[in-house]
């Protein structure tokens, strides 16, 4: 009798810790960020429920093609050597990497002429250097170190725990937030003077316009150092087989489920605190099978789910179609621009294209007579349509790839210019909002990472810098976010039970994972 007693007080002593269950977790978005999160989530709270939301694709900007056997990267195509939160997420993942050597000559365009050409012999570029920039160009090449040095400064932060809400509190303990008020020709111009500009308009501008399609006037210091770090420091790498494998990986190795394609359309805060999110399923597709499946349920395309204890909005709001409901105060995130529409005079940015040809360079358009170059950029001045040129591949048949960035679709025309006669356009990516890079436009202003109380937000440095290692920083800062905040209500929880218990009654809450042989042994 006394064992049926034991039991039943047991199994009530354990009924709330049942009733309460593990904390659910939801991430909206697929991306670099949103495995981020669900990873580090994943490691702080291993009891958690975590669901992934994505309304397109997993992958975010980190896409690739198979041409002829050849992985072409149309978005995020490097990752560099201390991108030390991508290198840590692939080995998580149990991705393989494989280095990138340099396999050709670079050379700088400015719509005419070639202005810089790199030499396979070092010294021969080191001479060329001197006569087209004279010192400016050592002068100026610890400058994205510096900036690094003080960027570390992040991964201390986030390895002892301390977590921020919002983002120019983090950029200020840093030292980095004075990079993000000024554009990097402002910065370049007050640091060094007017003896750097010629190096800015072509080399710096060449980088810039690479990575974020902008012109250094319109890139924030910030955003100009870590698209020179790579440049300046070399040394990168990416996944094997493309860097889109990264985040479905990840999100298998945080045990996540994962809805997909599934868009949110509303985050909605309930009364208790907990949050519901809205569902809407995408036209003319059926969800994808669930990467993990976890309890059980099936993929939900329509109306709401929940309640979850926290979310992570994975995704940059704009263009999401994501509503806030509910929410005590209304979060203060500045409007932002995105690379999504035709550039027109005085705007920032505009159409962010991926092209890949497949044929040879007319080596008479750059005035060679033998195309010698893999990677050619372009001068801050240059009246073209494109941003920059570089050899991705050789097929099987040992024809050569060339990827073009451009802030349009490239025209026909241009292309008959371009390359020999027989040439193939065999991708081409239009990239929109939220997908797009952001448009900078300093002095930048910041979204927080927590928009309420179990509600964080990733995307508050995206117009800081944006590259796949900052993505990988706000996944952390809001997995933190989140796991403190649980904790914290875990720990609310365990002290109200314990004051409503009378002292010295000697009861143990006990997991309820434990069976009743095991409650009644015990007690």
């Amino acid at each position: 009798m006394n064992v049926v007693v034991a039991l039943l007080v047991g199994l009530l002593v354990a009924w709330p810790a049942s009733a309460e269950g593990n904390p659910r977790v939801a991430i909206v978005g697929g991306g670099v960020a949103g495995a981020s999160a669900a990873y580090h989530v994943r490691q702080a709270l291993p009891e958690a429920d975590i669901t992934v939301f994505e309304r397109k694709r997993l992958g975010g900007r980190a896409e690739e093609v198979v041409i002829d056997g050849v992985t072409v990267e149309l978005g995020a195509s490097i990752i560099w050597n201390k991108n030390y939160l991508m290198a840590d997420l692939a080995q998580a993942a149990g991705l393989e990497r494989e280095q990138l050597e340099g396999d050709g000559l670079l050379a700088v365009y400015d719509g005419q002429i070639l202005v810089f050409e790199e030499s396979s012999w070092s010294l021969l570029t080191l001479l060329r250097l001197l006569l087209r920039y004279w010192f400016s160009f050592w002068e100026f090449r610890p400058a994205p170190a510096a900036a690094f040095a003080k960027f570390q400064g992040i991964y201390k932060f986030l390895d002892s725990g301390t977590a921020f809400e919002q983002a120019d509190e983090l950029l200020k303990a840093t030292g980095l937030y004075d990079y993000t008020q000024a554009s990097l020709f402002e910065w370049v111009r007050e640091t060094y003077g007017v003896g750097m500009d010629q190096l800015r308009a072509e080399l710096l501008a060449g980088v810039t316009k690479t990575d974020y399609n902008q012109h250094t006037l319109e890139v924030n210091a910030l955003a100009g150092m870590v698209a020179l770090l790579p440049a300046t420091d070399p040394g990168v790498w990416r996944i094997r087989g493309g860097n889109g494998r990264l985040p479905p990986a990840v999100l298998c190795a945080a045990n996540a489920t994962v809805r997909c394609p599934v868009a949110v359309s509303a985050v909605r805060r309930l009364e208790d605190g907990r949050f519901q999110l809205d569902l809407a399923s995408q036209q003319g597709q059926a969800a994808e099978q669930d990467k993990t499946q976890q309890q059980g349920r099936p993929a939900v395309q329509q109306g709401a789910e929940g309640p979850f204890d926290a979310v992570i909005l994975a995704t940059p709001l704009e263009g999401s179609g994501i509503s806030l409901e509910g929410l005590p105060d209304k979060p203060l995130i500045p409007a932002r621009k995105y690379q999504k529409a035709r550039a027109t005079e005085g705007s920032a940015g505009g159409l962010v294209v991926t092209t890949i040809v497949k044929g040879s360079v007319r080596p008479s358009y750059f005035g060679l007579t033998e195309m010698v170059y893999s990677t050619v950029l372009v001068t801050e001045d240059a009246r073209l349509p494109w941003n920059s040129l570089s050899l991705v591949g050789h097929t099987s048949g040992n024809a050569t790839l060339w990827k073009l960035f451009s802030r349009e679709g490239m025209p026909h025309a241009w292309l008959e210019l371009m390359f020999e006669r027989g040439f193939e356009v065999v991708a081409e990516r239009v990239w929109d909002a939220p997908g797009a890079y952001p448009a900078f436009d300093p002095p930048e202003d910041f979204a927080p990472f927590k928009l309420a109380d179990g509600l964080y937000y990733t995307a508050a440095l995206e117009n800081a810098a944006s590259a796949m290692e900052i993505a990988a920083i706000e996944g952390r800062m809001t997995a933190l976010l989140t796991a403190q905040h649980l904790k914290g209500q875990a720990a609310a929880r365990a002290g109200t039970a314990g004051q409503q218990r009378a002292p010295g009654d000697g009861t143990v809450l006990r997991p309820p994972s434990q069976d009743a042989e095991q409650v009644a042994a015990a007690a």
